[in-house]
């Protein structure tokens, strides 16, 4: 699990737009525009027109999906072991919530590991360039 606790730490501004600026200056130097060379152009335009002006914006809705990647894995941190549950009343629904938090309220627990942090500063810059490099 990637709780918003390792992915609030990864700032869109900095490493990643860098990259991200580099991979669509060499993709725009090429002589055919190829679709990876268009999909860069639309990742750089969102994220520096929707993202990139919200300074609280992090790398966790729009690259969810690049936590998951076996390529990344060696930059996190080793992943907590903690018991937890998915909040399903009205008010609170989709929620994960952690045992410790308050137990005895009758809800189901899972043993699930959950990566916290990333192994070092280093490894989270190279972490962001893997992502803006497609390197997942």
């Amino acid at each position: 699990m990637f709780p918003l606790d390792i992915s609030n730490q990864v700032p869109v501004a900095g490493t990643f737009m860098e990259t991200l600026q580099a991979a669509l200056t060499n993709a725009s130097q090429e002589a055919n525009a190829t679709s990876d060379a268009l999909l860069i152009e639309l990742m750089y335009a969102f994220y520096e027109e929707i993202a990139l002006p919200a300074p609280m914006y992090r790398l966790w809705n729009t690259v969810v999906v690049g936590y998951l990647s076996p390529a990344l894995q060696p930059y996190y941190a080793p992943p907590e072991v903690m018991n937890i549950t998915i909040v399903t009343d009205f008010e609170d629904q989709g929620w994960t919530k952690k045992q410790d938090l308050g137990g005895g309220d009758g809800a189901i627990y899972r043993s699930v590991p959950v990566f916290m942090s990333f192994t070092s500063e280093e490894d989270k810059d190279k972490w962001m360039e893997a992502i803006a490099n497609f390197d997942v």
